[in-house]
């Protein structure tokens, strides 16, 4: 009798959800949906099909962004792997507002799905938890509505994390070289390095991976290996403004507010070698679930290009404490819910990187014993 309530309050809140979804979606309608990365990930997805040569051309893509929306906002750069835009390719077929609210509940449901299969690789996947966890995280509300398919991002991490439990390193390996599509977060690859037996595996998977996707990209639109370095470099240096800064969650976002960029990237790489040679020290010393919570921390500390958005990845340390059940757990997921909204609500988003550092610093240095006794279930 309980599941039988459990399952329709589930059902009722799921299309309750949705059709709040669809309401937001229609109520902003072309404005918002031009203001926000789907136009940036659109007009590569156009690109691709139409001109793929010149999908890391700057002109080209303000050319087509205009073509896209006449709405006169800021110009999104397109600035990811050709497979990203490849994603966006089916929505290239209906109106351009109607796919960015299809985007918006696909990539939402897309986040729910990965919850749910990590916990059931976990082996506790309680539904009606998990979507509420999902439906009230602020990084994956952001990350829908901003239709970011961070999604993809949460599934490569999921997928590192069960691969490296069952020490398939191979595999893990493979995984890995998925992080190619965000470059960022290749940082982590000598942290996984450092917590596995059989190097030389992993090694060969990641490399396989790498290559296979370099190929890929290439083939996509001729000139990748060429362009897109030159590109990068151009989109992440001279389009950023002050407020971009101000939006992201990283070390240097925070430090950018008391030292120019050129420093701020020197104390963070300065600081990402500290954590380096401490996890070196102690990573032995931890359990697997630490090791992993360091190294989803590590990519967001320390990528520079980190948005609220990339947080959505912070969920699989995050539910392996929720779905122990203890009472402190509760009080934890309270508090994890609330600190997103806080930090925007005051405006000091960046504030969010000090707090998962010295969290990570406490790991680290062993002070761990409250964290140990969260995973205790586990």
């Amino acid at each position: 009798m309980n599941n039988h309530i459990a399952k329709h309050l589930y059902a009722l809140f799921s299309f309750s959800f949705i059709i709040a979804f669809v309401f937001i979606a229609f109520l902003v309608k072309d404005g918002y949906s031009s203001s926000v990365d789907f136009k940036a990930f659109m007009t590569g997805a156009h690109l691709l099909v139409t001109n793929p040569n010149s999908l890391y051309d700057l002109q080209a893509q303000a050319s087509k962004q205009v073509e896209i929306s006449e709405k006169a906002v800021r110009f999104l750069p397109f600035k990811n792997p050709p497979i990203i835009a490849v994603l966006f390719l089916p929505f290239l077929l209906i109106n351009y507002t109607y796919a960015f609210f299809l985007a918006t509940i696909v990539f939402f449901a897309a986040i729910y799905a990965c919850s749910i299969y990590f916990l059931k690789f976990k082996g506790s996947p309680n539904y009606l938890m998990a979507f509420v966890f999902t439906a009230f995280f602020l990084p994956n509300l952001v990350a829908a509505f901003n239709t970011q398919p961070v999604f993809v991002l949460y599934l490569i991490f999921v997928l590192l994390y069960i691969s490296l439990k069952k020490k398939r390193h191979f595999e893990a390996g493979l995984v890995s070289g998925l992080l190619f599509i965000k470059l960022q977060y290749l940082l982590v690859i000598p942290f996984i390095f450092l917590m596995i037996k059989k190097r030389t595996q992993y090694f060969k998977g990641l490399a396989l991976s790498l290559a296979a996707l370099i190929l890929f990209s290439e083939l996509l639109s001729g000139g990748f290996v060429l362009n897109y370095p030159k590109f990068l470099l151009i989109a992440e240096t001279h389009l950023y403004d002050k407020e971009e800064i101000v939006g992201m969650v990283s070390l240097v976002a925070f430090l950018s507010n008391f030292m120019n960029s050129l420093h701020a990237y020197l104390v963070n790489f300065i600081f990402y070698l500290m954590i380096a040679v401490l996890y070196y020290k102690n990573h032995k010393l931890l359990n697997f679930d630490l090791k992993f919570f360091v190294i989803v921390s590590v990519g967001l500390i320390f990528g520079v290009h980190v948005f609220l958005h990339d947080l959505v990845i912070l969920q699989i340390p995050i539910l392996l404490l929720v779905f122990n059940r203890s009472r402190s757990n509760i009080i934890f997921l309270a508090l994890v819910l609330l600190l997103p909204y806080l930090v925007v609500f005051l405006d000091i988003r960046s504030l969010l990187s000090i707090v998962l550092l010295l969290v990570m610093l406490l790991v680290l240095f062993r002070k761990n014993n409250l964290l140990n006794c969260f995973y205790k279930h586990y």
